[in-house]
């Protein structure tokens, strides 16, 4: 008996060895129920996937895509490509948005490259938060003044041979034409640096919220000078000014590159489609803003 007393007859250091490691054990049994009242799960946990299957008419390969509703306004590459968006045009809406904001799910065709039918596989899965709109910034450099009486006349035409070349107009010269103010004078000069130039009249429907009709109630009023349009060398410009155009995607600037890295350099633009490095429709486009020399 005197044996088994000693058996269990424990030091103060044992001792506190086996208080510290039953607390240890107690943590460890009540710290999940803790973590879960205080942090909130991953949306992906808890979201209704069923809510937004989609219907038996769609085919196995769109059925196989993860279906997650995605804001275009904040939504990251990934999030993007995960409803069924290619990656290139995921990165080109990415750079849209720097400029644009999405207000409506329809917006997202002024991006280049969405065309119906990628519209109908993600349409039900976009989701544009009416939170996320910024109110416009008011000019506070226009006093109420009559300086600003005579801008608000200047944003409508003074005659009817105003010819104003786009691609050297400021914001003032644009104010002169018909249905542009301050914000569209802004966002067409913004569009502009970030092309490098415009080469024809249609690429104004490109500018967020410019439409056919705005368009055609100025043509007669603009004209358009190529020869001073900022190009891209392919030669020797690094991997991200060239992926900063609107018109080239990471895929096209990784495929540049690459054959730059095997190649030593490029002899013409026209080796870019030669081989196969972009796809024809995406090489008309952007073919003005690319040069060897």
């Amino acid at each position: 008996m005197n044996k088994i007393k000693e058996y269990f007859n424990l030091t103060k250091n044992e001792q506190r060895g086996i208080i510290v490691l039953l607390i240890i054990i107690i943590l460890l049994t009540i710290a999940p129920k803790v973590i879960d009242q205080f942090i909130k799960p991953p949306w992906f946990m808890t979201y209704n996937f069923a809510a937004h299957k989609k219907n038996d008419s769609v085919s196995p390969a769109q059925n196989s895509i993860i279906k997650i509703p995605v804001n275009p306004n904040t939504a990251t590459a990934n999030e993007l490509t995960s409803i069924g968006i290619p990656p290139e045009i995921a990165f080109r809406i990415i750079k849209f948005r720097k400029n644009y904001i999405f207000r409506k799910n329809k917006d997202l065709m002024k991006v280049y490259g969405i065309n119906d039918s990628i519209y109908n596989l993600i349409a039900e899965n976009i989701i544009i938060d009416n939170k996320f709109h910024p109110t416009p910034k008011k000019n506070n450099n226009i006093k109420n003044t009559p300086y600003k009486t005579e801008l608000a006349t200047k944003s409508q035409p003074t005659h009817n041979h105003i010819h104003i070349n786009i691609n050297t107009a400021d914001s003032l010269e644009l104010l002169k034409l018909n249905g542009i103010g301050p914000v569209f004078a802004q966002r067409i000069i913004n569009y502009r640096n970030l092309l490098g130039g415009f080469y024809s009249e249609e690429q104004l429907l490109e500018v967020y919220g410019f439409d056919s009709n705005k368009l055609s109630s100025i043509r007669n009023n603009i004209y358009i000078d190529s020869t001073n349009i900022i190009k891209v060398n392919i030669n020797n410009t690094d991997f991200k000014t060239i992926n900063k155009h609107p018109y080239l995607s990471y895929t096209h600037t990784k495929s540049l590159f690459n054959y730059r890295k095997i190649m030593k350099h490029f002899n013409s633009v026209n080796d870019i489609l030669a081989n196969n490095l972009m796809d024809s429709t995406s090489f008309e486009k952007a073919k003005y803003y690319l040069t060897v020399e």
